[in-house]
């Protein structure tokens, strides 16, 4: 996805949308296609510092990848021109568009990790337990997340 891709959560539904950054202002006006409701959005420059990566460790249709995850929301997902996501993973079919959020926070200097699992119509797994839409769970340096039939690991950025 594009570094000119900005991806927020409509505050009324909680729907995942995105829009083109734009060039000139930094105050962005839409009303969300879900809810119908009005939001409004402050663009702020701020640079984008790689804090985590997500690894391919095994998939019977992805070669290995190196994903970068940011501070904040990090939404993974199959590969899909029509959908918004910070990873998009190609070549499996199994992976839902907007399968999982994965949110990196710092905390006392420490960094965390929380999944919530979105539109997920496949399956999503940390490590052997199986996750629904909805549900949310911790995730820890080393740990397994299973999307659809690519397996990733969540690595400290050296």
């Amino acid at each position: 996805m594009s570094n000119n891709i900005v991806r927020f959560r409509c505050p009324h539904c909680q729907q995942v949308l995105g829009f083109e950054r734009p060039a000139k202002g930094n105050m962005v006006q839409m009303v969300c296609p879900k809810c119908h409701k009005p939001i409004r959005i402050k663009l702020q420059d701020r640079p984008v510092q790689t804090l985590a990566r997500l690894v391919t460790v095994s998939s019977p249709c992805v070669e290995r990848q190196s994903y970068s995850l940011h501070l904040g929301s990090n939404i993974i997902g199959r590969s899909d021109t029509g959908t918004a996501q910070d990873i998009s993973i190609a070549g499996d079919a199994t992976i839902s568009r907007q399968s999982v959020d994965l949110t990196v926070q710092v905390r006392d200097g420490r960094c965390t990790y929380q999944m919530r699992v979105l539109n997920a119509k496949n399956p999503v797994f940390l490590g052997k337990k199986a996750l629904s839409i909805g549900d949310v769970a911790d995730v820890a340096i080393g740990s397994v997340i299973t999307l659809g039939a690519t397996q990733l690991m969540l690595y400290k950025q050296s």
